[in-house]
């Protein structure tokens, strides 16, 4: 069975190797050796029998098999038996010389085969290649190129050959007439000799012991003839190569006498390669193992020829240098190995090559000959040892140079040098003064391109310098006298400042080392090196240069931290206390970055560490001192504003720590003297100085300021207006109305005067005269809308609003009427004269119930078609209903409304919302969209027109007058106000409303619930839904419960299941879910009823993807840890049942809410139901595990949560530790990984199931996302992985193979991938 069986499985896979993606047909490739993996012989077998039946197979395709064939050998090769491994021989020789023709992949990929059995069976590969490599015969040239091969994998098996070999190939040499045969002799004669000397150098380890370069002398010679003095000669570049390749390793095995008498002329050769090639790595990399060669038989002719050698290698590295590939970086060291070589047999000529070098002012020829010197000081140190002083001397011309590159090189010798001992020679502080000043430049200062075209960074040089610098100060112990203390002189001038992170982390170190060496040690010696800084120098320049602690790759901490550790060279005493107030500091530093950090509360936590520093030295000769050098440092800082004013603030803490008031006088007099006056941060620098010293030293302060400061005196003078009164005289009726127009006429009256006194008769006529104007109020109301619009003199709008509001106070409805009529959108003026309607209580009362009557009165929307052809109908708003809720905005505005907005506020709450309601997504007429398009009035409208947007406006005016102000601000903060105007979002916004008001506003919720109660039979279905939301909403609140309207608002509700509207119904069944959020301990009481509106949801309408039955799973899932154990048991198996077809619905909605419902209703059955719900388990394990590679991230989490929930029902400790392991929420699943610990579990605790889970997964075979496709058969792979064989019974091979067969043609590739990897686990079933 075994044979047939993995044949089939090979077949299957090998059919699809000439799959179109290569992803797939590397997949391909994996599982044959997966195949390999467990059964190498018949796999193997099946590959040659199937390359032998389709002979027709393209060569890609057959090189591909060839390659599985090769990593199968390679990894069981000791399993192989004799047999196979002479099948796998004659097919891969026969594939390798199938065409006379060259196809690198194919026949390399045969021969590999080769090469992978040669590693056992050397003798019958040997065999059959020497079988087709016959005297006087050219072979294929796969053949050389295996024998090669050969060489190099198994030198102790094939080196024994090699005497018969070169012997039969000695004449074919001058047989081969084409340069790609030739190349391929070379290339064997390299890896012959190379295996040779590797036999050779390994003699004691070699199954031969007594086999001598001698054997191989003669032939080599011969063959060494024919490459140099006719091959070496051939137009082909590539055969040159080849030629002096092979030659290298050659020379090796040469006579000594031969080799002798061949390099006057094998040199020059070698050398002259270099003017006919670009490409010089094999020429190097040849030239080194000749001159090798040379050196080991003490050749003389070398010292012949060594100019011609140096010259031709220097100019190899001075050349310019177009790319830094790995071949171009291998030819180099190839050039520089053979300066070592050079370096070692003839040390004196080689530097008098060399250093007169340096002194060139060619940047190519000084960078290369550095780079040379920089080799030879490492790779040749004993030779060097006694050359040190010339070569220092030699570095004087290339310290000088300002080529970026020549830096980089001088930069490189100095770091050899300090390996090596150089730099504890005389001169050797010139090099590290020098490194120091390459740290300290500027990091964004780019040089210019050089002449071929490359262009480097200052900053590289300045990198590879602070490298350099820690990297000698932390390494080379042989430096730490060297550098300490010198490198303390860097510190304080201004033009190290770049410089001083390096700087400090070296001194840091360094002081370490010292301090580890003893006290005396340690100690700076100031006396006797004049050049470096006191202790109050370093002081102030670490301090600050710490106030902008991010500069400089963090300067701050590195100076503070340096500051630490010299703390004994500063003052004996500060050592204990610096212990405990520096990593307060430097911990600082690390909890913040230099977004996060305040520059005003870091400057404060440093002059605090400097006034307590100051009051443990309490010396004040010590702070007289210091704040001496810190006045001698201030014109360092003129460049820097932050730090010379933080300078100043640590100038007056010192001066204010000094007792000697003579010292503090002189300072703050040479302060005044010599500030920068002109520039403000110079200022503000001083004033803290003297600020901060005046805290101890007041009167001296003062005395130095009192030619500098001066005060001026501000008078204000204060206009006051005389106010004069005017009687008003009555009238008869009939010239009423047109003294009245003529007052309002002299209203906007330059005369101020004239026009207070119009205003006062307006005011007298309307109280005494205003019951008689009641036809005349529309003409009253337009005059004085006119009047506003026409004027710009501020005291007329009070003088119109108080008019408006005496008559209004008499005709309610007219004035109402009129202002409503007029031109939408409202102008300023217009807004002004409704605010006035709410200045007295009974008024408003009146004007807001008529504003309510007549925004509700008329139909809130009409129908009408946008175009003649147009297949949806859109609302028009009806322009009484908005022009009253306009109206009722400006009113609702005016802080004077509102005690009548409390009274009313259930009416006006309710009617706004359902305002809002019906106008989403409604338009304006055309008429009034053009208007505001065209409108170019001074008196803009303060708002937009929007039909919904104005109700908005109005509902929020509303609560900001009803004192729901925390109402508005909860809605604002969660953009509840932009939902509430969105259609698609609308509910939600009606939900925030609801829960901000059960939040902030209870005691307004049983009126406001009474007056929406009694819309809920509304004919406008929207209104309908709004109110439901808004109830639903209110039980996700406890308030619901404390104001006893839970029982109602249950029944409310449940009454409205039977709703034509489906929206209502499905809000509905969300406000009974919601008790689980607002009353949960109710919960259990309402169980059954609960438990039934959600049942009935779930079988709620025809439609496959019912938005009411999705809310029923959804408010299911919240009550399941509530209710009863039995209510649950009732409804258990039918609610399993009936969400199960959702778990592969198309809408990720249903797919996250029915998961997410199967889940919950494990968890709440844990203890309860086991009995009816384990089958549903084990029938959900697929669904759930392969929809954890679901394309939406919530079916994913979903899946997760389910699998945790179901888990327990399994009783399997180790599948459990898994899911928990792997199934955490927020954490990413590495699925494979997961899946294969799964299916491991699975069948070791549940093997029975194998047969159910493989045939639940081919139904996902035929998914229709392409993940969950890819991972049904990954699933299926796993576990026959992990599935004993005994079980293979339960299991329809034939199906799952066909199945997969079917996968392999899938139009996606990570599908045909994982069905080829599965395919190859399936040899499990062998």
């Amino acid at each position: 069975m075994t044979r047939p069986y993995v044949k089939k499985l090979s077949f299957t896979l090998l059919d699809s190797i000439t799959d179109k993606d290569p992803v797939v047909q590397e997949q391909v490739c994996s599982a044959l050796c997966s195949l390999g993996e467990s059964q190498p012989g018949e796999t193997l077998c099946a590959c040659e029998e199937y390359l032998r039946q389709h002979d027709k197979l393209a060569h890609p395709y057959r090189t591909k098999i060839l390659r599985a064939m090769e990593t199968i050998l390679s990894s069981h090769i000791d399993e192989l038996d004799k047999d196979t491994a002479v099948i796998a021989i004659l097919l891969a020789s026969n594939e390798m010389t199938r065409i006379k023709e060259l196809d690198c992949d194919w026949q390399q990929a045969a021969s590999s085969v080769l090469v992978a059995v040669g590693k056992r069976f050397i003798n019958q590969v040997m065999e059959e290649v020497l079988s087709r490599f016959q005297p006087g015969i050219l072979p294929h040239s796969s053949v050389l190129h295996t024998l090669a091969s050969l060489s190099v994998s198994n030198a102790f098996g094939m080196v024994p050959f090699l005497p018969s070999i070169l012997s039969t190939m000695l004449p074919m040499l001058g047989m081969a007439k084409q340069d790609a045969l030739r190349v391929v002799f070379c290339c064997a004669l390299q890896h012959f000799s190379e295996s040779t000397l590797e036999y050779l150098a390994n003699l004691d380890q070699a199954p031969d012991p007594t086999v001598r370069k001698d054997t191989f002398a003669a032939d080599i010679f011969g063959a060494y003839d024919i490459l140099f003095y006719h091959w070496l000669q051939s137009r082909d570049a590539k055969l040159r190569l080849a030629v002096v390749a092979a030659l290298g390793p050659m020379s090796h095995l040469l006579p000594s006498e031969k080799l002798e008498e061949q390099l006057p002329k094998l040199l020059p050769a070698v050398l002259g390669l270099y003017k006919k090639h670009a490409e010089t790595f094999q020429i190097s990399k040849s030239l080194g193992q000749i001159l090798e060669a040379a050196v080991s038989v003490g050749s003389r002719t070398l010292e012949v020829q060594l100019d011609a050698l140096l010259v031709a290698l220097h100019a190899q590295i001075c050349v310019p240098v177009e790319s830094s590939s790995p071949l171009v970086m291998s030819s180099q060291k190839e050039v520089l190995r053979c300066f070592t070589v050079l370096a070692c047999c003839s040390p004196d000529r080689l530097l008098a090559f060399l250093l007169p070098r340096l002194d060139t002012n060619n940047e190519r020829l000084r960078v290369g000959t550095l780079q040379i010197l920089r080799h030879i000081i490492n790779s040749a140190a004993a030779q060097m040892e006694v050359k040190k002083p010339f070569i220092l001397s030699s570095m004087r011309l290339p310290l000088l140079d300002t080529n970026n590159k020549v830096k980089r090189a001088v930069v490189q010798v100095i770091s050899a040098m300090a390996h090596h001992g150089y730099l504890e020679q005389p001169g050797g502080e010139v090099m590290v003064n020098y490194i120091v000043q390459q740290c300290a430049l500027p990091p964004e200062e780019p040089e210019k391109p050089g002449p071929d075209g490359e262009d480097l960074a200052a900053d590289s040089v300045r990198a590879v310098s602070i490298r350099t610098l820690y990297l000698v100060s932390t390494t080379v112990d042989r430096m730490n006298s060297v550098l300490w203390p010198y490198l303390l002189e860097f510190l304080t001038p201004v033009r190290f400042t770049a410089a001083l992170t390096p700087l400090c982390r070296s001194l840091v170190h360094l002081a370490l080392k010292r301090q580890e060496a003893g006290a005396d040690a340690f100690l700076v010696q100031y006396n006797s090196n004049a050049n470096l800084p006191s202790p109050f120098a370093m002081t102030t320049r670490l301090l600050v240069v710490s106030s902008n602690p991010y500069l400089g790759d963090g300067r701050g901490a590195a100076s503070l931290r340096l500051l630490k550790v010299m703390h004994r060279n500063i003052h004996p005493l500060l050592g204990q206390r610096w212990e405990t107030t520096m990593p307060v500091l430097l911990e600082y530093l690390d909890e913040h970055t230099e977004e996060t950090l305040s520059l005003k509360e870091w400057e404060e936590k440093l002059l605090m560490f400097l006034r307590d520093t100051l009051a443990v030295v309490s010396d004040n000769t010590w702070i007289c001192q210091l704040s001496q050098e810190m006045c001698k440092q201030l014109p360092s800082y003129n460049g820097t504003a932050q730090e010379k004013n933080f300078l100043y603030k640590c100038i007056g803490t010192t001066l204010g720590a000094a007792s000697s008031k003579e010292v503090v006088r002189k300072h703050l007099r040479e302060l005044l003297e010599t500030a920068r006056y002109q520039e403000e941060a110079e200022q503000e620098g001083l004033a803290c100085c003297f600020g901060i010293c005046a805290i101890t030293h007041l009167e001296d302060t003062l005395a130095q300021l009192e030619d500098f400061v001066r005060s001026d005196v501000f008078r204000k003078s204060i206009g006051i207006f005389n106010i004069f009164k005017v009687i008003a005289k009555r009238l008869p009726s009939d010239q009423l109305i047109s003294l009245l127009l003529t007052m309002f006429e002299s209203l906007g009256d330059p005369d101020k005067n004239c026009s207070r006194a119009s205003t006062v008769m307006i005011n007298c006529l309307l109280k005494e005269r205003g019951t008689v104007l009641l036809e005349k109020v529309p003409e009253i109301v337009s005059v004085l809308r006119a009047k506003l619009r026409d004027t710009q003199e501020e005291h007329v709008l009070p003088a119109a609003q108080h008019s408006v509001y005496l008559l209004a106070s008499q005709h309610c409805e007219a004035v109402v009427s009129s202002l409503l009529g007029s031109p939408l959108p409202f102008d300023s003026h217009t807004c002004a004269l409704w605010r006035a309607l709410a200045v007295e209580p009974s008024l408003t009362t009146q004007v807001l119930e008529l504003l309510l009557e007549k925004m509700s009165r008329d139909v809130p929307f009409k129908e009408s078609r946008a175009f003649l052809l147009g297949s949806t109908a859109d609302r028009v708003a009806t322009l009484l209903p908005l022009a009253a809720t306009c109206a009722l905005y400006e009113v609702l505005s005016a802080p004077s409304s509102g005690t009548v907005v409390l009274e009313l506020y259930p009416q006006l709450f309710v009617a706004l919302l359902l305002r809002v309601s019906c106008t989403v997504g409604v338009q304006l007429p055309r008429n009034l969209q053009g208007k505001e398009r065209r409108s170019t009035s001074p008196t803009k409208p303060a708002r937009n027109l929007d039909p919904c947007s104005s109700a908005v406006d109005a509902l929020q005016a509303l609560l900001l007058r009803g004192g729901s102000q925390d109402v508005l601000r909860c809605m604002e903060q969660e953009g509840g106000w932009e939902l509430l105007r969105t259609s698609a979002r609308h509910e939600d916004g009606v939900a925030q409303l609801a829960s901000s008001m059960a939040k902030y506003a209870g005691p307004r919720l049983p009126l406001v619930m009474k007056a929406l109660v009694c819309t809920q039979s509304s004919v406008y279905e929207i209104q309908r839904v709004t109110t439901t939301a808004f109830l639903a909403e209110l039980l996700s609140s406890n308030v619901v419960n404390d104001l006893m309207l839970l029982e109602p608002l249950l029944d409310n509700l449940t009454a409205r299941l039977k709703d034509s509207s489906a929206s209502v119904r499905r809000l509905v069944l969300r406000g009974l879910a919601n008790i689980a959020s607002g009353s949960p301990d109710k919960v259990r009481a309402h169980g059954p009823q609960l438990m039934t509106a959600m049942v009935s949801g779930l079988d709620d309408g025809d439609e496959p993807h019912s938005l009411v039955a999705l809310e029923a799973m959804v408010g299911l899932a919240r009550l399941l840890d509530l209710v009863e154990p039995w209510d649950l048991r009732l409804v258990l198996l039918h609610t399993t049942i009936r969400i199960r077809p959702f778990f592969d619905s198309e809408k990720v909605e249903f797919r996250t809410a029915s998961i997410r419902l199967f889940g919950h209703l494990n968890k709440a059955c844990h203890g309860n139901c086991e009995d009816v719900f384990l089958e549903q388990v084990v029938g959900g394990l697929v669904p759930l595990l392969l929809h954890l590679r679901d394309p939406q991230a919530s079916v994913a989490s979903a899946c997760k949560f389910a699998l945790c929930m179901c888990v327990p029902h399994l009783e399997c400790a180790e599948l459990a530790a898994a899911f928990h392991k792997y199934l955490q929420e927020g954490r990413s699943v590495h699925f494979g990984e997961f899946l294969n610990s799964t299916c491991k579990h699975l069948m070791h605790h549940f093997p029975d199931l194998l047969g159910r889970l493989v045939s639940t997964n081919l139904f996902y075979f035929k998914s229709s996302w392409d993940d969950v496709r890819a991972s049904a058969p990954m699933f299926t792979g796993f576990l026959v992985l992990h599935a004993e064989p005994e079980q293979k019974p339960q299991v329809d091979l034939e199906q799952l193979i066909a199945a997969l067969q079917l996968l392999l043609k899938d139009p996606v590739p990570g599908v045909r991938e994982k069905a080829a990897e599965t395919l190859g686990r399936l040899v499990k079933f062998a």
